[in-house]
């Protein structure tokens, strides 16, 4: 949970004892960390830079979309990234983003209701 200031502050402090924090190679390349991938909170086009840099994990984010297709599920919800929230339900922020990948009762990153 640290932010971005928390870890220039770390890096440099780092740098100071001649042991320097290596940068991501991945965050550098997307502008973002790439640890979830998710989609929850996609901005537009951002699974394109993903196909730019990442093109294996790009092709495993579509191979997912045909599966949830072949699911049943409609657009736009077997789209990843399409960041709608299902028809009669409003989406409410209820925790940290990104603390993990499951969606309960108990520590939930997005409830719908």
């Amino acid at each position: 949970m640290w932010t971005k200031e928390d870890m220039a502050v770390y890096r440099a402090i780092a740098d100071e004892k001649s042991d320097p924090v290596p940068f991501n190679s991945v965050s550098d390349a997307l502008g973002m960390s790439g640890e979830c991938l998710c989609g929850a909170f996609a901005p537009k086009g951002e699974l394109d830079r993903i196909r730019i840099w990442y093109p294996n994990t790009a092709a495993e984010i579509d191979n997912l979309e045909i599966e949830v297709r072949a699911a049943g599920h409609k657009e736009p919800f077997c789209i990843w990234g399409h960041g709608k929230v299902g028809k009669g339900k409003v989406a409410v922020k209820t925790g940290a983003l990104c603390t993990s990948c499951t969606l309960n009762s108990t520590e939930p990153e997005l409830e719908l209701f």
